[in-house]
């Protein structure tokens, strides 16, 4: 199961004019403009057509500002990967052809070590600096299409800039793009919009929202990780290695049920909020009670709508493992919510009519 790294689903970012063009391209193509507007409009994704491919309401793009930020990250010492698990090939066969650029290099590549140790104990984290790429133009050199709301970013551009020179990533893409087109073209465009589907039915509500989902490949971070990032209409999902190249359900649960939880937990804060002190060293701190509840629902949610594809005896196991490891992980929640959307699944409420009833019904912490 993928972990989300972060999110910011609750802010909503200005609309700029790199996204405005992602809205134009699929309005374009959805009304049957010609080529060439397409075309025209398809730059703000990227100058170069073969890094992205779209159906309407779908987009997977081999996204340039992502591979520079972890390409740096990687060089500047982001070491992180999952317990019990290697770095994918791709990941190390990048980190080697970086550190061969930068032999010659010595006092920038201390410079950058630095930065990002001041980075680090100013408790940055992957998700705040994914969350930053995807504010860039889509190609070197680099500018900021937004503003960033960390002043600690404010310059990062130009380092980048400096760093995409220094490293000559140019020369690196060229020789890991075939890697990062294998990478995009693991997603079966025809399936995204079933999997869209498929939420809305298990919840019973009616969709409420029109994005257009930007999913990008990241194969240079640790793996089993993901994110999700609302700007506007535009939903962006980043999955990591070994996430799965399928609709992301979980990371587009969260800007679903995260607005549910937050209008239904005032009269069980109390008892949510044990169960939230209780997590506290025991797994990633979400900071609120509304996010640690949010968190462990969609944790109980991912694997109940896999049930609904597969109702094996062999998945129906695999799901009691996953939520038994996310309850030794501090997911606390996620086991009470799983059981109790069985009773959610053989009534006819809508989904944000239930959780109430489910917040009612979850017992008193008890260690």
């Amino acid at each position: 199961m993928p972990s989300c790294a972060y999110d910011i689903g609750a802010r909503r970012c200005p609309l700029v004019a790199a996204v405005l063009a992602v809205g134009t391209l699929t309005a374009l193509a959805a009304a049957g403009a010609d080529n060439n507007a397409t075309a025209q409009a398809s730059q703000a994704i990227s100058a170069h057509a073969d890094e992205f491919q779209q159906v309407p309401g779908f987009i997977v793009l081999a996204d340039r500002r992502m591979f520079t930020v972890m390409a740096f990250l990687n060089a500047a010492g982001y070491d992180s990967e999952a317990k019990g698990n290697e770095m994918p090939p791709l990941r190390a066969k990048v980190r080697q052809m970086v550190a061969a650029n930068l032999q010659q290099s010595p006092q920038k590549l201390a410079s950058w070590q630095r930065r990002y140790a001041g980075y680090v104990k100013a408790r940055f984290r992957l998700p705040q600096f994914q969350e930053y790429a995807l504010g860039l133009t889509p190609d070197y050199p680099f500018r900021p299409a937004f503003p960033s709301r960390l002043r600690q970013f404010r310059e990062f551009h130009q380092v980048l800039n400096d760093f995409w020179q220094t490293a000559k990533l140019d020369a690196i893409w060229e020789a890991v793009k075939p890697d990062y087109m294998s990478e995009m073209r693991a997603y079966h465009l025809e399936s995204l919009p079933s999997g869209v589907d498929a939420v809305w039915a298990y919840l019973r509500m009616p969709r409420s929202d029109t994005f257009t989902f930007t999913i990008v490949p990241n194969p240079l971070c640790q793996s089993f990780t993901a994110q999700w990032v609302v700007r506007g209409a535009y939903h962006y999902i980043v999955d990591g290695p070994r996430t799965g190249r399928g609709f992301n359900s979980h990371e587009y649960l969260h800007s679903i049920v995260e607005p549910i939880v937050k209008t239904s937990l005032a009269r069980q804060r109390r008892k949510l909020h044990a169960y939230f002190r209780a997590s506290k060293g025991r797994t990633v701190y979400y900071g609120t009670v509304p996010n640690f509840t949010s968190e462990c629902l969609i944790h109980a949610l991912t694997p109940r709508l896999a049930l609904k594809r597969d109702n094996s005896p062999e998945r129906r196991a695999a799901n009691e493992k996953e939520i038994d490891s996310l309850m030794k992980g501090g997911y606390l929640l996620a086991r009470p919510f799983y059981e109790r959307l069985a009773g959610f699944e053989s009534s006819q409420l809508p989904f944000d009519k239930f959780v109430p009833q489910l917040f009612d019904e979850i017992p008193s912490y008890r260690p």
